[in-house]
């Protein structure tokens, strides 16, 4: 799996110069459901220069809903599961 450009720019393989000239390439849905709505406006605002910060931080347990803003996809087959009798 290749890394993401905003994720290159978290783990600082690339500064913010190189994700201003980038970022118009990359924004898509798989990208937003990969770091959720917030994240992903948040670093095309810190791009545009829209938004003073570094980086994006989500709240400890997600949004006031409850809602987790990073989610992963999870394998729902538990045939494939060792350990869904167990948990």
């Amino acid at each position: 799996m290749l890394m993401n450009l905003i994720k290159k720019y978290e783990l600082k393989y690339i500064d913010l110069e190189e994700l201003k000239k980038r970022i118009d390439g990359v924004v898509n849905e798989s990208l937003e459901d990969e770091l959720g709505y917030d994240a992903l406006e948040f670093y095309v605002r810190l791009a545009y220069g829209k938004i003073d910060g570094d980086f994006y931080i989500q709240k400890y347990g997600g949004d006031i809903n409850g809602n987790i803003e990073r989610k992963s996809v999870k394998n729902q087959n538990t045939e494939d599961d060792p350990f869904s009798g167990v948990l």
